[in-house]
């Protein structure tokens, strides 16, 4: 139980770390995709990294000493300082997040049953084109791609349709949808972590930057489609998991439309990647400790003093007789296969 606690508290900790210089360092370039491929490489290493052990071998240990530290680890549980207090508290840790982890699966599980049977819900009709389903609905709502459907008012279809269709193929097209599944995934498990909230709002801001991107090298009129976002700014997508075409981030899109393009060598400054996990895994990885045992000392070779050879076992064995007169006498047997003591073999 202690053990997957603790891995939960380093995927925290190891995500707020290596997503910080981004925050810091790398918001404002322009190279979208590089930078979305970046966090999202982020959310896997923050579980990689913990579960990376360091091989230590340790100085050479007899075995009584690797007896002993076994038997003081069996001592610590028998003399209760592994107590009840600290079992408890991990069991109301425990308690505490698992909970966590299944109302936000839950609210999840929601948006996602909500967004299925929102979009043929209210739908005038329906076309496909190159394997992408439009629906148009006779509400007035906020246009938003799920996968490989879009859906648009009539209202929006017949006035700006060219423009938002192109925004929403662009989702499509560069598979925004999974990476919203993915961020959700790592939402559920780590629920409790202020930065995977600030670097899923991130990359939802490089996804229109990658669409109003797409939208304007295929229609050069940069101030008629920026008029469109402010249009359509006023509403708000009822689903949160969708690609809404009318995000919370109006301003920041118009300002990096104008934005210069950053040089390409600003990418390196993405390396920080490799000094920033080489301290992590220095500091806080687990050691894999490996022990290696003192070879015994080389005893004396006393076989053959112990053990008789097959010539004396059959020979015969000289015993001591006292008789009254105190006169001792040797009398030899061959019935007990017993060596010779040193003190008769001296009287002999």
């Amino acid at each position: 139980m202690e053990n997957w606690i603790t891995y939960i508290a380093e995927c925290a900790f190891c995500l707020a770390l290596l997503y910080l210089p981004f925050w810091g360092l790398l918001r404002k370039d322009t190279f979208f995709q590089f930078n979305r491929y970046a966090l999202l490489a982020i959310t896997a290493l923050s579980f990689i990294l913990p579960l990376i052990s360091i091989p230590e071998i340790t100085t050479p240990l007899a075995e009584n000493e690797i007896l002993s530290i076994q038997l003081d680890d069996i001592n610590v549980i028998v003399n209760g300082k592994v107590g009840s207090e600290n079992i408890s508290w991990q069991m109301f840790l425990s308690i505490v997040y698992l909970s966590g982890v299944v109302a936000c699966l839950l609210y999840k599980m929601y948006d996602l049953i909500r967004l299925a049977r929102f979009i043929p819900r209210g739908c005038l009709w329906t076309h496909q084109e190159n394997g992408i389903h439009i629906h148009c609905h006779v509400h007035d709502i906020v246009p938003f791609s799920w996968m490989n459907h879009i859906v648009i008012s009539e209202k929006d279809y017949e006035e700006n349709g060219h423009n938002i269709l192109l925004h929403e193929q662009a989702h499509i097209a560069c598979c925004h949808s999974w990476d919203v599944l993915w961020l959700s995934l790592v939402e559920v498990l780590q629920w409790f972590n202020p930065f995977i909230y600030l670097l899923a709002n991130d990359i939802k801001e490089i996804h229109e930057y990658e669409a109003d991107r797409y939208v304007l090298q295929h229609n050069g009129n940069t101030q008629a489609y920026q008029m469109l976002i402010l249009k359509k700014a006023v509403g708000n997508s009822l689903i949160p998991l969708a690609n809404s075409f009318s995000q919370s981030h109006v301003r920041k899109r118009i300002k990096m439309m104008s934005r210069k393009q950053s040089s390409s060598g600003k990418r390196c400054k993405w390396l920080y990647l490799l000094p920033v996990s080489a301290a992590y895994i220095g500091a806080f990885a687990q050691p894999e400790y490996i022990y290696i045992t003192a070879p015994k000392a080389a005893e004396p070779n006393t076989t053959q003093q112990q053990q008789p050879t097959k010539s004396e076992e059959t020979a015969l064995q000289p015993t001591i007789c006292m008789p009254a007169s105190g006169k001792a006498t040797i009398a030899y047997s061959n019935t007990a296969p017993k060596r010779l003591p040193k003190e008769i073999a001296r009287i002999e």
